[in-house]
């Protein structure tokens, strides 16, 4: 797209969120953002670190005299009213007297010790220590009265063993000032290396995690009031083509990352996220109401949906990913806070700002990892719940032994290379007859594919064929052609959607192929269909779009409002405070939809006009 062509006058839009860990606040030149690290997490690192033996345990056998032992295990965690953590664990003590090489007069005792402990920084400011300040022992049956000795062992041997713990906490800091130097230029260039004094401070134990502020300072060189909105120049225009390229990349990098491994719960909720992010894009692209600086939008829009996911994505991770996880969510909530306070501009989320961001998660992560591609990628289709290839027009000669491993995608060979002659084929009047009924053929042969997949529930089967056939109608009146000057050319909105089913190239790039969303009709069909149906299946039907309205064909208006508008758009078509010009468009599809219901493919015709 060139930029000379978008509307240079863009709305000014600054969004105040508060992130999972807690809303960033600026005060004179100071922002704060608190950070939780969960209690799950903690826990493994003190497994892994301290509780190393079997049954997460920590055994000393070498208590004096040399016949005594102590064993702890299965700590548990928790916190105080006044921020001090509690460590619980099962204690087993055995002891007896030393008689020659024997023992003698051997005894045991099994209960739970409570460890009161404060939560402090080291010298370094950068690793969080543990340290005993009280202790509650308990017996078996909950009683508190213990043999002397029993407790004095407990406190000699076992205190210390449990205050050698220690959570390195360098990669929150390690990297922010980078980070804060690219996001924030320089005003006084007088100041080549600013300081942003950042730290960590105040850690304590919280309900459900540690929190532990990361604090840093703007100079005074960085601050200054917000412009008034402007129109963007020519030059603001050219960076912004560059900077939503290099936002979209690493969108795409760090959900495609995250989503590796987790539940399917996580791993659709970062779908949704990305493609949320995908459509906001789309709209920025074609001017709406996005401030100077469309990319600072994106970002925050993007980051308070992504940061609670990653937080999620946190508590089951081990603890040194965990860690990377939390230096990632620091590094996003400290930019998402300067931009939040209104008291600083010139944020810039470019290419180098995001290429430093990135590496707060996986520190050698190279450039050409976030390069902006078209080229689709098996991964992050599979991100969406989808195969690792869209289906293609022609059936593939098959390995049975291979298949037997690796689920093939296969397609409908369409009758008399169907496909291949709607390729060619911008209808005219005279041959609008023969064209809907091919283009129903084909929707046919692409519904009965999708019908063999399974995917659809009973819920949607009633509603599908229509909601396929009406979204063609509705997008393009069922082509993908149009003949401009003797010259076939694919269907294109000045928003980057291609032919029969409108894919969006920049809300679905990774997942298609882009040049064969324009050249042919068939892989259109298909890339459209399963769309659909993700949104039919995993949002309508999910979120039970048909039960709360009573009627199984809500299931089809609250499909397509996903498709027209994105994730956020389920239930605008029942909503009282839905635009105009986007209740005219859900109100068009019904009338199509219903219309296919009741007259089937002829009623396309009405779309080319009367005759």
């Amino acid at each position: 797209m060139n930029p000379s062509s978008r509307p240079r006058t863009l709305v000014a839009c600054l969004l105040c969120l508060s992130l999972w860990a807690g809303a960033g606040t600026a005060v004179a030149g100071a922002v704060v953002v608190p950070l939780n690290l969960d209690y799950a997490v903690v826990r493994k690192a003190l497994i892994e670190r301290v509780f190393v033996g079997p049954d997460e345990s920590l055994h000393i056998a070498t208590i004096e005299p040399r016949c005594n032992s102590l064993t702890m295990a299965r700590p548990e965690l928790g916190a105080n009213d006044d921020g001090t953590l509690n460590i619980a664990v099962d204690v087993v003590l055995s002891g007896g007297a030393p008689v020659g090489a024997q023992c003698r007069l051997r005894f045991g005792w099994r209960g739970r010790v409570v460890l009161r402990e404060r939560v402090a920084l080291d010298d370094s400011n950068e690793q969080l220590t543990f340290r005993v300040i009280d202790s509650q022992i308990l017996r078996a049956d909950g009683s508190t009265s213990v043999p002397d000795v029993l407790w004095r062992w407990i406190k000699r041997f076992g205190h210390p063993y449990i205050e050698t713990f220690r959570i390195d906490l360098s990669t929150l800091v390690g990297g922010l000032g980078n980070l804060l130097a690219l996001a924030l230029p320089r005003t006084d260039a007088a100041d080549p290396a600013p300081d942003f004094n950042e730290r960590l401070q105040f850690p304590r134990a919280t309900g459900q995690a540690l929190r532990v502020e990361l604090a840093f300072e703007i100079p005074t060189g960085m601050s200054a009031p917000l412009p008034e909105p402007a129109a963007l120049s020519d030059a603001e225009l050219a960076a912004w083509d560059a900077h939503w390229q290099a936002w979209d990349a690493f969108a795409t990098w760090a959900i495609r990352l995250l989503a590796i491994g987790v539940d399917d719960e996580l791993r659709l909720a970062l779908a949704d996220t990305l493609v949320q992010s995908r459509y906001a894009l789309r709209d920025a692209l074609i001017g709406q109401d996005y401030g100077t600086d469309p990319v600072r939008e994106l970002f925050t829009e993007t980051w308070a949906r992504l940061a609670p996911l990653v937080a999620q994505a946190l508590r089951g991770a081990d603890s040194g990913t965990a860690l990377s996880y939390l230096a990632f969510i620091s590094a996003g909530d400290a930019l998402a806070a300067i931009d939040a306070s209104g008291e600083y501009t010139g944020l810039q989320i470019s290419r180098a700002t995001l290429l430093e961001f990135a590496r707060s998660l996986v520190p050698d992560v190279s450039g050409g990892e976030l390069e902006y591609t078209l080229e689709p990628d098996p991964v992050l289709r599979r991100v969406f719940g989808f195969p690792g290839e869209l289906a293609t027009a022609t059936p593939q000669a098959t390995n049975l032994w291979l298949d037997f491993f690796i689920t093939p995608a296969r397609a409908t060979l369409l009758p008399d290379d169907l496909a291949g002659r709607l390729n060619h084929w911008a209808p005219q009047p005279d041959d609008l007859d023969a064209y809907l009924e091919a283009v129903d053929t084909l929707l046919g042969a692409v519904e009965s594919e999708e019908r063999a997949r399974g995917k659809i529930p009973a819920d949607g089967a009633t509603v599908y064929s229509a909601l396929l056939r009406a979204t063609a109608w509705q997008e393009t009146c069922w082509r993908q052609f149009i003949d401009k000057q003797g010259t076939l050319q694919p269907i294109r909105s000045s928003a980057g959607s291609i032919g029969l089913m409108q894919v969006n190239q920049h809300v679905w790039r990774g997942i298609y192929d882009i040049d064969r969303l324009g050249a042919d009709i068939a892989y259109n069909a298909r890339a459209g269909n399963e769309i659909l149906v993700h949104y039919l299946v995993d949002y309508a039907i999910r979120k039970k779009e048909h039960e709360i309205t009573g009627s199984v064909d809500n299931l089809a208006r609250a499909t397509y409002a996903v498709y027209n508008g994105g994730p956020g758009h389920l239930k605008r078509y029942r909503l009282d405070d839905t635009k105009r010009s986007l209740r005219a468009i859900d109100d068009a599809f019904w009338g199509k939809y219903t219309s296919i219901q009741s007259d089937g493919a002829s009623a396309v015709r009405s779309c080319y006009g009367p005759g």
